[in-house]
């Protein structure tokens, strides 16, 4: 299954997938079969974990990490783990305010509140799982056989992410001994690094390796990497109900709406002005009688009200107020009478998860506000890469 001769160091946990299931061990299927090489796992006993000092980001951003985190664990029959929502999101989850982990909901909403991501191959299950077991104190890991790799979050360490603490890790996964590898060092510090180096050397030998960018490969038909994990693209279900119930509302019909969003920052540029954005609604959508939905991060009325005048006649909608609502009318319901968590801010990410479900079922869709200064970023995800297309 290696060039050369050469063998592949696989996770002792890693068995072949069958029809039926769960097969032999190995070997694993050949490099060059439909199922690019990618295993399975019997279990898994050891964990990647993400410290609660981890840095923070947004939506998009623990999307692309908790993606390319889970197909490295299960490149190693491991879990990925993380601190809650509360911990890991910039302080936007809360109006602008540090999030409390302890305060009722929404602002204690699990990770499948925002996303659906699982692993593609056995044994299947969400990720990441925030089980507090993973954070008890690392010596008492250690005294229960747990071999502990610690990768700190010093940018001087991105190399020895790949030479050494992958290699403590690949190697223990091999040997049955369980693990816990904490990473403090944020995911693109090292993605590029891992990509050049590990991914590709495990490439040219035949051998089973983890997906952890979405960079384009360096020619048609070289040896593609293991999407270990599946749902990027898809939607929490919490999301999708918000989505269903806005679109209900508004008689709005799967492909027979466009969508628009407009990201504006203090970046320097004008792409988000009136007649800029009135004029890549016409560039980009197109002259069409479809509403078009329109969501901003700059809520100014004025604005908003000289966006739709300049769009007209076309009927513009704006999501934000109603998802707002239908989320306060949720938090009402989930407190108790003598809480006062419905009076909580609203939580953005989810109002994210909401409009971005709501993108996935435009006919066309683009975003915009973003550097540098005059990029459009085409179709529902919002992605910077040519790969993202047109829903519709």
């Amino acid at each position: 299954m290696a060039a050369s001769g050469q063998t592949c160091r696989l996770p002792s946990d890693a068995v072949a997938k069958s029809a039926d299931g769960l097969a032999s061990r190995h070997p694993i299927p050949d490099s060059k079969t439909k199922e690019h090489n990618c295993f399975a796992c019997a279990q898994r006993r050891s964990a990647i974990v993400l410290p609660r000092s981890y840095a923070k980001g947004g939506l998009a951003d623990r999307l692309a990490t908790f993606e390319a985190l889970g197909s490295l664990a299960h490149s190693l029959c491991a879990q990925l783990v993380a601190p809650p929502p509360c911990k890991l999101f910039m302080p936007q989850v809360t109006g602008g305010k540090p999030a409390r982990c302890n305060a009722s909901w929404p602002t204690q909403a699990p990770w499948s509140a925002y996303l659906a991501l699982s692993y593609a191959q056995p044994p299947h299950g969400p990720l990441p799982t925030s089980e507090r077991r993973w954070y008890v104190k690392r010596s008492e890991l250690a005294a229960a056989g747990f071999r502990l790799i610690a990768t700190p979050a010093n940018r001087s360490t991105a190399h020895n992410i790949v030479h050494s603490d992958y290699e403590a890790a690949a190697e223990a996964a091999a040997n049955g001994a369980p693990f816990v590898w904490y990473i403090a060092l944020p995911f693109h510090r090292w993605a590029n690094v891992f990509r050049n180096s590990v991914q590709t050397a495990l490439l040219a030998r035949g051998c089973p390796a983890p997906a952890v960018s979405h960079a384009p490969h360096a020619r048609a038909g070289a040896p593609r990497p293991c999407h270990f994990v599946r749902g990027r693209r898809s939607h929490s279900k919490l999301a999708t109900t918000l989505r269903d119930r806005f679109a209900r509302d508004h008689l709005l019909r799967e492909h027979f709406y466009d969508y628009v969003h407009i990201r504006r920052l203090r970046n320097g540029c004008n792409d988000t002005t009136v007649e800029n954005v009135t004029a890549h609604v016409g560039r980009h959508l197109g002259l069409s009688n479809l509403p078009l939905v329109l969501s901003s991060s700059f809520r100014q009325v004025s604005y908003l009200d000289a966006l739709k005048e300049a769009l007209a006649p076309r009927q513009v909608i704006l999501p934000t107020g109603p998802l707002t609502a239908i989320l306060r009318q949720q938090a009402a319901a989930a407190c108790a009478p003598e809480s006062s968590c419905a009076a909580h801010p609203v939580d953005n990410y989810l109002l994210y998860a909401a409009e971005r479900a709501l993108a996935a079922g435009a006919r066309k869709a683009f975003h915009i506000g973003y550097l540098p200064c005059g990029r459009v970023r085409l179709g529902w995800e919002g992605v910077p890469r040519a790969a993202s297309r047109q829903v519709g």
